[in-house]
């Protein structure tokens, strides 16, 4: 088993945080804001309690379950056998999984079929009843935001430092926690959309550094949506594009990466999938 000195971890994380000429990307998980505690202050001599400002993938997960279920028995009994079907994949079942798997049946169901027990219709209010449950989940009101929030010295933090390249920050979290600080602290952030009126997400624009602003801007990258995401029709019933809203969506833009059967889905995904590997070799000091 490989043995890490965890001093020797933090004295090279400071070297390279300190370092100005060193390309930086920092990636969070659901722990960021989960962590996040908005339980009031113990009494004294009781135990303290952790009530997360926004559910980890768990509590999510079983949050989404109580949504679906609420449906009918027909859809309490596709819930159990989509976990059924998870564990026999040896995928856990959690909500991303779920989601997933539950996406793949309507694409299979097409029109007038039946999975699960259910109809086409039925299984795109599941599908859709987990989206809208994960966006209530993930978008806290602002009363209840508590402050400051880590995010907070993050951001600070990033506004502050002097370097020769853009600060790249990757995110699984469909919140916007962090782009809240960021504008707080007056940070300048590109984020792939573009546009003034209704920014549009461009593949084209995260091609490479040339298209993007210069390194006094930073970078965040949301790998798996975000619920101010909205799909959104032109006037040509052929074209759909990306837009990012100043709210909270419907949910239609977490996790589309696997619907593939449209293209303006399926693009954010594996543009900035694609994007996070190309920061990760690239050339020069690391």
């Amino acid at each position: 088993m490989a043995a890490h000195d965890p001093q020797r971890v933090v004295e090279l994380l400071r070297d390279h945080l300190a370092a100005h000429d060193k390309q930086l990307l920092f990636l969070f998980g659901a722990g960021t804001s989960s962590a996040v505690n908005t339980a009031p202050a113990p009494a004294a001599g009781a135990m303290p309690v952790h009530l997360p400002l926004i559910p980890a993938l768990d509590p999510m997960t079983a949050g989404c379950k109580v949504a679906v279920v609420a449906l009918s028995a027909d859809h309490e009994t596709a819930w159990s056998a989509l976990e059924a079907e998870c564990t026999a994949l040896h995928l856990a079942p959690h909500i991303e999984n779920m989601l997933e798997r539950i996406r793949r049946k309507i694409d299979a169901a097409g029109a007038g079929g039946q999975v699960l027990g259910l109809s086409t219709d039925q299984l795109e209010t599941f599908e859709r009843a987990i989206r809208r449950a994960i966006v209530g989940m993930s978008s806290p009101e602002e009363a209840t935001i508590p402050s400051p929030l880590p995010h907070d010295d993050f951001a600070m933090w990033v506004r502050k430092a002097r370097r020769k390249h853009p600060v790249e920050i990757f995110t699984t979290n469909y919140d916007v926690l962090i782009e809240r600080s960021l504008d707080h602290a007056r940070v300048p952030v590109f984020d792939g959309f573009v546009g003034s009126y209704a920014p549009y997400f461009s593949p084209d624009a995260i091609e490479s550094d040339a298209t993007m602003p210069g390194y006094e801007w930073s970078r965040v990258w949301k790998v798996h949506g975000s619920v101010n995401w909205e799909l959104r029709q032109g006037s040509d019933p052929r074209k759909r594009s990306v837009v990012r809203t100043t709210g909270p969506c419907e949910g239609e833009m977490i996790l589309p990466s696997h619907r593939k059967y449209d293209e303006s889905r399926k693009l954010p995904y594996l543009a900035l999938i694609d994007r996070l590997a190309r920061s990760m070799v690239r050339e020069g000091p690391c």
